[in-house]
This record gives C-alpha cells, sequence and structure tokens, in this order.
C-alpha cells in the first residue's frame, strides 16, 4: 500500500530497469507493469518501446495466458497504444488453448485485453470464449459481470440464448444494488447494444435496484444511464424516471452548459415530465451558463427546454436572443434547425437585427442542411419574422449582401499583394533605367526615389479608380426591408 515518489520511481525506471528487463523471469516482468499501472506512474514512450520490444522478443513464448492479458491491459493503462499490425490476431492465437484452465476473473482479463487492442474475435474463438465463461458466470460477483457483459458488447460476441439464461440466473437484478453509479450506464449500454431483452420483472427489480443509486451519481452519470435506458427500446418505470429528475434537480446550480444540455435531453428521451419547479431550476441554471458558453451550447439548452415543454418567465427568451446573437454564425447546420425550431415552440419574438443575423449564418451554409433541418428551418422562420414578406426581402437582400462582402473581403486580402508586386515592378524598372544611363552623385538618388514616389502613386490611383468602379448593383428593397436590415 505504500506510494513511491513518482521522481524515485522514474529514475528506478532507467537505471535498474532499463538492462535488467530481459533478465526478468515471466511473473517479475508481468509485475512491474501490472505495479507501475496500480500506482499510476506514467514511463514515458522510449521506456514503453524498450518493455514492449523484450516482450515480443524476449517473454512471450514463456508467459502464461493470464500474465499476457495482465500486461496488455497494464500497457494499455499506462497509455501505450502502438500495438503493430497483426497483433489482436497474435495475441487471441495465443490466449486461445489456455481459456479452458482458466477462472472467471481471468477470463474477464482476457476479454478486457482484446478489448485494448480492439481485437473483434472470430466465431470459432467467440464459441470458444463463451462456452469457456458459462461454468463460471455463477461465481462471478454483480461487479464483474456487468464488465463481462460491456466487454461482449464491446468485442461484438452476441451471446447464445443458452449463455443469457445462465446468466440472467447468475445475475439476479437484486444482487445489483451494490453495483458502483457509474456502472449502471454500462449495464444498460451493455445490454441495448447486445440487442438483449431480459423479461419485465428483472427489469423492474433492475430499476428499482438503479433508483436506490441514483442520488450518488453526478449529473453527467444521471444523463449516460437515461439515455442508455432509453435504448433498451421499452420505456422506463414513472416512478424511476421520477426519481431521475429530482435526483438531477439539485446539481442543475453546479452544472456546466454540457452537462445541462445532457440531462435535459436525457430526460426528453426517457418522455419525462419534470414538472415546474425542475424547470424553473433548469432556466436559472441556463441563465447562469449563458455568460460561458458557445452557440451550439446554447441552442441544445433552447431546444432541450422546448422539448420538456418549458414556458420562459419574462425576459428570458431576451437574454437567450442576446446571448446568442453574435454566435449564430458558429452553430452548426443541426444547431441552427433546432435553435429556430425552439424559438418557434417557445413563442419567441425576436428582434429584426437577430432574425437578420440567424438567416444570414444560416444562408452562408444553405447547402450543408440535410432534408429535414432544411424543412425545420423553413417551417419555424415564417413565425419569426415580423411579416409574410418580410423574409423573401431578408432572403433576397442576402443574395445581393453575402457576395458583396466576400467580394470586399478578398480585395482588400489582395491589396498588399497588388502594392508589393509593383513596388517591386517599380524599383526593377529603375534599377534597369539606372544601370543603362548610370547618373552619378547625390542628385541622381534624389531623382530615383522621386521617380518611384511618382510610380506608386500612380499605381494606388489607379486601383482605386477600378474599385469604385466596380460597385455591386442591389436591387432596391422596399423602405421597411432596407430600415429592418
Amino acid at each position: 500500500r505504500y506510494q513511491p515518489n513518482v521522481a524515485v520511481t522514474k529514475h528506478l525506471l532507467y537505471h535498474p530497469l532499463w538492462g535488467g528487463l530481459s533478465k526478468l523471469r515471466p511473473a517479475g516482468f508481468t509485475a512491474v507493469a501490472a505495479r507501475l499501472a496500480s500506482i499510476k506512474v506514467q514511463p514515458d514512450k522510449r521506456w514503453l518501446h524498450r518493455y514492449f520490444a523484450v516482450l515480443q522478443q524476449q517473454q512471450l513464448t514463456s508467459l502464461s495466458g493470464v500474465q499476457l492479458a495482465s500486461i496488455v491491459v497494464s500497457l494499455d493503462a499506462l497509455g501505450w497504444q502502438e500495438w503493430p499490425n497483426g497483433w489482436p490476431r497474435q495475441l487471441s492465437g495465443l490466449l486461445a488453448p489456455q481459456l479452458g484452465n482458466m477462472n472467471g476473473h481471468e477470463l474477464l482479463l482476457v476479454a478486457q485485453a482484446l478489448d485494448c487492442c480492439c481485437c473483434t474475435s472470430d466465431g470459432p474463438w467467440a464459441e470458444s470464449f463463451l462456452a469457456s465463461t458459462r461454468p463460471h458466470l455463477a461465481s462471478m460477483p454483480p461487479s464483474q459481470l456487468v464488465r463481462l457483459l460491456l466487454a461482449l458488447h464491446t468485442l461484438r460476441i452476441k451471446p447464445s440464448d443458452a449463455w443469457l439464461r445462465t446468466f440472467f440466473a447468475a445475475c439476479p437484478a437484486r444482487g445489483l444494488r451494490g453495483l458502483a453509479p457509474a456502472k449502471w450506464a454500462l449495464l444498460f449500454v451493455a445490454l441495448s447494444g447486445l440487442g438483449l431483452r431480459p423479461d419485465g420483472s428483472w427489469l423492474r427489480e433492475c430499476y428499482a435496484a438503479c433508483a436506490q443509486c441514483l442520488n450518488r451519481m453526478d449529473t453527467q452519470q444521471l444523463a449516460d444511464v437515461a439515455t442508455a435506458a432509453a435504448r433498451l427500446g421499452m420505456s422506463p418505470p414513472e416512478p424511476w424516471v421520477a426519481a431521475l429528475a429530482a435526483s438531477s434537480m439539485w446539481q442543475l446550480a453546479c452544472a456546466n452548459p454540457l452537462q445541462l444540455a445532457a440531462i435535459a435531453e436525457a430526460l426528453v428521451t426517457v418522455k419525462a415530465h419534470p414538472g415546474d419547479v425542475w424547470l424553473q431550476q433548469y432556466a436559472a441554471a441556463t441563465d447562469t451558463a449563458m455568460l460561458c458558453c458557445s452557440g451550439e451550447e446554447l441552442a441544445r439548452l433552447v431546444a432541450a427546454a422546448a422539448a420538456l415543454k418549458h414556458v420562459p418567465a419574462a425576459g428570458w427568451l431576451a437574454r437567450v436572443e442576446v446571448a446568442s446573437h453574435d454566435q449564430l454564425s458558429a452553430i452548426s447546420p443541426a444547431g441552427l434547425s433546432a435553435l429556430a425550431k425552439a424559438m418557434q415552440q417557445l413563442a419567441a419574438q425576436p428582434s429584426l437585427s437577430w432574425v437578420y443575423a440567424f438567416v444570414s449564418a444560416a444562408y452562408r451554409r444553405l447547402d450543408q442542411f440535410d432534408g429535414g433541418q432544411l424543412t425545420g428551418l423553413f417551417d419555424a422562420l415564417p413565425a419569426l419574422a415580423p411579416g409574410p414578406r418580410w423574409l423573401d426581402e431578408l432572403v433576397q437582400i442576402c443574395c445581393y449582401e453575402l457576395p458583396a462582402r466576400q467580394q470586399q473581403r478578398l480585395q482588400l486580402k489582395q491589396r498588399p499583394r497588388q502594392q508589393q508586386t509593383s513596388i517591386q515592378g517599380v524599383q526593377q524598372r529603375q534599377q534597369e533605367h539606372d544601370q543603362s544611363k548610370q547618373p552619378t552623385g547625390t542628385a541622381s538618388k534624389r531623382w530615383s526615389q522621386a521617380n518611384v514616389e511618382r510610380e506608386l502613386d500612380a499605381g494606388q490611383q489607379q486601383q482605386q479608380g477600378s474599385s469604385s468602379g466596380k460597385k455591386i448593383r442591389r436591387r432596391p428593397v422596399t423602405a421597411k426591408a432596407a430600415s429592418g436590415a
């Protein structure tokens, strides 16, 4: 249990261990990586390359399957990700003959090792692994059973019906009451990812056990467990949904914008009705989040409030408008479409300046919207415009204004290059003139400088005259539309 000094440990990695790795026995070689992972000491890449090279060249054939799996899991915890091509297949081939001699904990370690290497097992290996794990399911604690189910999901191993019957018999739902808060979302993710459909009684007991853990979860964990539960394809019980909303309400004030959006969207997915008190707390937390959130996050917050049937208090929508006005151009097409739909559902009446900025932001990336996003956008915008024809005139203004502004910005970027080119041309011609006539004395220097200045002034006047003669003609619009823009 002694935690050594990190600096001393890193020093020891090079002086005694650097040359001694190749001389260690398999048990000692395995213990080095396991101990470094347990005390959370991060070796540099040079040392990890050395360790893995010794593993491949000298230790691979002498290690047992359990030791090899432990090393892979430890290296992954230490940040090693440079697995060579063919390593997952080589690892699964080395482990396959030893699966029948392992217990449940060791088999779980094997599954985690393959997951660290992003291995996708083939049919015969998966059948052998499932056949080896089935006799040990009854002796494994619930936490290990959940981790095993999640490993099967990530390895894309679909258990048979007989294996699943054994699993649910070995893992009664009431035995999950001691499961850690972070494991509940993983359990629901594994069940939905594998396409499993437990019977109703097991699910009811599972939700009852999970409800006792909700008050120990943070905001992100609550959002994750609600989203994962919705993916099971069956609506969670109403008491569980109510307990989820109640547990999240007291954490809204301390949540960041991403967590606020995640928990509100999760409640929407489970069809929750959190009530007026929860919505008031959410609106108050959103007021604070507006000061530091991005446009994309704000669009998610407003869209979630609309989906939860929130009736905003006076001034809330005005603050949303002020916070989002200057960030509309940075919002994605999906965010713009969701924001327009939410503002329509919340009966917002934004200012003409906000609508103009919104249409300008959407017009710039109109080709990036998909069909559903365009439909939502054009369904919502007429309700936000002050009149039936005003929106059409605004779109026409954007058709003329935006290309003109882009042309002006392009000209401003090109002007320094043109000036630099003209200066170099004048200097080159002056050098040629000097070489042909070869005037001497200070008078010739003054004459050369004056000549350069005259030609530069003439070039700038010519550029100004050409730019003023290429003004874009705009379609005349009504006074109402012009004043609104």
